[in-house]
Parts: structure tokens; sequence; C-alpha cells
């Protein structure tokens, strides 16, 4: 009898042993989870965030392009003393209520510096909405008068 209690005993210490260790592989189990879960839960974080600064980035640029906060209101012009301030704005093609970024101030220089009294033109845009013209003019050293027409001529 005591034998077979003893069996009994082994067996269920066995058993015991083995349910401890399916719950040790268990724990492991989910330890392993626990660690790469962390790792995609991460991953999604940064994807998130890049997205979010993408989003906000894209907002942004539409805001800056398609608003009335960067409409050119005002045109300010320095450095002419022959030509006229009209004559310059309407020259240089800047158009009032254009949005500041979408003028070409590459043609504007270019289209200002057709006329031949302007020497160097350089054109600064201030955010949000002035331009600066910058000028300086080329000064006469004679002027001819030929029929009703007027002609200047420089040291150049």
């Amino acid at each position: 009898m005591n034998i077979k209690l003893d069996d009994e005993n082994e067996e269920e210490k066995e058993l015991e042993e083995e349910k401890e260790l399916e719950e040790e592989e268990e724990l492991d189990e989910e330890e392993e989870g626990e660690k790469h879960q962390p790792l995609a839960l991460r991953a999604i974080k940064i994807l998130i965030f890049y997205l979010a600064i993408g989003f906000l980035g894209w907002n942004f640029f539409n805001f800056i392009f398609s608003s009335n906060f960067c409409n050119i209101e005002e045109v300010i012009i320095k450095g002419n003393d022959y030509l006229s301030e009209d004559e310059i704005f309407s020259k240089s093609q800047i158009k009032l209520g254009e949005n500041i970024f979408k003028l070409d101030l590459k043609k504007s220089i270019d289209s200002l510096e057709q006329e031949p009294r302007i020497k160097e033109v350089e054109i600064k845009r201030v955010i949000p909405n002035k331009i600066i013209i910058s000028l300086k003019e080329r000064k006469a050293a004679a002027i001819v008068h030929i029929g009703e027409e007027y002609f200047s001529s420089t040291k150049e």
C-alpha cells in the first residue's frame, strides 16, 4: 500500500512539475510578446508622428499659398529719381492682391531691367504682404531734343 501511495505521489509530483513547466513556458512566451509589442508600438508611434508632421506641413503649405494672409498689399519703391513710382510699378508686372510666394521675382527684375534708365534692380519679399523694389537709375550725361521727343545719354 505504501508503494502505491508513493507511486501516486510521484505521479502527482510529475504532473505538478509538468504544469509548472507549462506555466513557465507560457510566461516566457508572454514576456517575448511583451518585448515585441513595445517595438511594434514604437513603430506605430513613429509612423503616426511622421504622418502628423506631413499633414501639418501640407496644411501650412496650402494656407500660405491660398490664403489672403500673404497677398501683396504694399509695394515700396526706393532709389527712383527720374522714373515715377507708377512707371516702375507698372513695368515690374507686380499685381496687388497676388500671393507673395507666387510672384516671379526674376521675371519682374528682367522686366524692370529692360527700362534704359534703370541700372540695377533688387526686389525683396517682406513677409507677409510687402514687396520692396530697390533700384539704381542711370544718371543722364546729356539730353537731346529731336522733334518732339527727348533722348538721354549716359556715361556708360
